[in-house]
C-alpha cells in the first residue's frame, strides 16, 4: 500500500499530538520516577543520567536528595531543585549553589519560603559553573 506525502504528514502529526498529550498527562514525567531503593542505588553510581533520575524521583529519600546537592553534575543538582518532594532543608542548601540555574529552580519551587527567596535574589549571577566549592 502506497501512502501519499500528505497522509504521512497527517500520521506524524497525530503521533506527535498523542505524545504531547501523554506527556501533559504526566506519563512521561512518571516514567522518570524510581523507587526509593533505586533512587538510593542510582544516587551512588557513576552514571550522571541515573543520578539525575534519582534526583528527579519524588520517592527519593530526603538524605539522598541532600547528598545529591553536592554532586559535581549541575544537572543532578538542578533536578533536586526541581523535584516537588525536595524538603525545605535541601532547598536551603541549593539556594547558595554556584549555578544560577539551580538557584532559579529553587526560586521557582512551590515550597520555597519568601525569606529564602530574598537571599537568592541577593546572590550574584554564576560564573558558568567554573568554580564549585569543595564540600
Amino acid at each position: 500500500m502506497k501512502i501519499t506525502k500528505q497522509q504521512l504528514k497527517r500520521i506524524i502529526k497525530e503521533e506527535l499530538e498523542k505524545e504531547i498529550d501523554e506527556w501533559w498527562a504526566g506519563e512521561e514525567i512518571n516514567a522518570w520516577n524510581v523507587s526509593s531503593r533505586d533512587a538510593l542505588k542510582f544516587s551512588k553510581g557513576s552514571d550522571a543520567k541515573l543520578r539525575r533520575r534519582a534526583a528527579r524521583s519524588t520517592y527519593a529519600p530526603p538524605e539522598v536528595l541532600k547528598r545529591l546537592t553536592k554532586d559535581s553534575d549541575v544537572g543532578v543538582r538542578r533536578e533536586v531543585a526541581y523535584n516537588p518532594a525536595t524538603p525545605l532543608e535541601v532547598l536551603a542548601i541549593l539556594a547558595t549553589d554556584p549555578d544560577e540555574g539551580v538557584r532559579w529552580a529553587v526560586l521557582a519551587h512551590d515550597t520555597t519560603p519568601d525569606d529564602l527567596r530574598a537571599t537568592i535574589d541577593a546572590l550574584p549571577p554564576d560564573n558558568d559553573g567554573d568554580e564549585f566549592p569543595e564540600v
